[in-house]
């Protein structure tokens, strides 16, 4: 009797055990678990993004990512993943930062992964042979920045071919400039080639291009009819900058400067 007691004892145990293991529903709830992995293939405007599962014989409803451009994940947007348990994103910003955590979603249940974050590339479209000549009427054909307190314009005035250039606006602003960048990513070195007309006050108000904190041209300033200016961008992520500067006093002729046909090549 006490064989057979202590047998049974082992048998429930077992029983117990098997059952527990052959029921995925139980599995998901107790031992499941998401997993988020490292963005790839990343560009100025997307990502893949890849997750896994430790989810063995559970049937998973839907796999996919939440993600968002702030580190709360307030505003957070979802992706479903395809069968492989990755996602690709698209529409992004250029040079941001966005966050994201792997899910999945079985019987009822929904299980997140750690959240994790990669940062997109510069300007999107830049490549080889790209020439921005602004005969869109705007600044679309390039993600420009130009949010500073003397922003260029688009211009029909005296654009180098067709019917529109950039401007500089900070005429009579004395002491002031007009600036307007452009953030770059290149694997390897580009050529930036554009074509600049100027008119102010000769040896003191005139227009300079930066490669990032350094001015990359001599100052040109005075009346200068149109003229093309090229430079090396060296590979890696960089920012172009066009600027009009004006001294303390005096303001010239139309006292801006003009930049038409960017070509990076």
């Amino acid at each position: 009797m006490k064989v057979k007691f202590y047998f049974l004892i082992v048998l429930t145990i077992l029983m117990t055990i098997f059952v527990g293991c052959s029921n995925p529903e139980k599995t998901w709830k107790t031992d499941g678990a998401v997993f988020t992995m490292s963005a790839s293939d990343i560009t100025a405007s997307g990502a893949t993004l890849s997750g896994y599962l430790s989810a063995p014989d559970v049937s998973i409803m839907e796999t996919g990512f939440l993600y968002d451009d702030t580190r709360e994940m307030t505003n957070q947007k979802r992706i479903v993943a395809n069968n492989a348990f990755s996602a690709v994103l698209d529409g992004l910003n250029p040079r941001t930062t966005y966050y994201y955590r792997a899910y999945a979603t079985a019987y009822g249940v929904t299980k997140t992964g750690e959240v994790m974050n990669f940062e997109t590339l510069g300007n999107p479209g830049l490549s080889s042979g790209v020439v921005i000549d602004f005969e869109t009427g705007d600044f679309s054909q390039a993600s420009f920045v130009n949010n500073y307190s003397y922003p260029w314009a688009i211009t029909y005035s005296y654009p180098y071919e067709g019917y529109y250039c950039m401007k500089s606006t900070c005429e009579g602003a004395h002491g002031c400039s007009s600036v307007i960048e452009l953030p770059v990513n290149f694997s390897t070195q580009r050529q930036i080639s554009f074509y600049l007309k100027v008119s102010s006050e000769s040896s003191y108000d005139g227009f300079y291009f930066y490669i990032d904190s350094d001015c990359v041209s001599s100052r040109y300033s005075g009346e200068c009819e149109y003229v093309q200016l090229e430079f090396t961008i060296p590979a890696g992520s960089h920012t172009l900058r066009w600027e009009y500067s004006k001294d303390g006093s005096v303001s010239s002729g139309n006292d801006c400067a003009y930049v038409d046909r960017i070509v990076i090549s």
